[in-house]
């Protein structure tokens, strides 16, 4: 997570906040499953609303973080275009 987010879906409100490394996904059941499946790691949520509601409730954390990846992702290409350079990763098995 990279900085504190707020979205509504219907009559379901989230707030999602970045947490230490090592503390998990501190989330309901649903939720915790489709974060862990968008590969966030340390996160905590607050829901309001009707959560009973599972399409609003799914739709909104999934909303959530489809914005968070494409933040992170325009981020990594405006520090690209500003450094110009290409980042090379090495690969031990890659190695002679």
């Amino acid at each position: 997570m990279p900085c504190k987010v707020t979205e509504k879906c219907g009559s379901v409100s989230i707030r999602m906040v970045p947490a230490p490394r090592g503390a998990g996904i501190v989330a309901a059941r649903v939720p915790k499953k489709v974060l862990r499946f968008a590969g966030i790691e340390d996160v905590f949520t607050f829901s309001r609303g009707s959560t009973k509601t599972l399409s609003n409730f799914v739709k909104v954390y999934k909303f959530v973080s489809i914005m968070c990846y494409c933040y992170l992702a325009l981020f990594m290409v405006s520090l690209r275009s500003i450094w110009k350079c290409s980042l090379h990763v090495l690969v031990p098995t890659l190695e002679l």
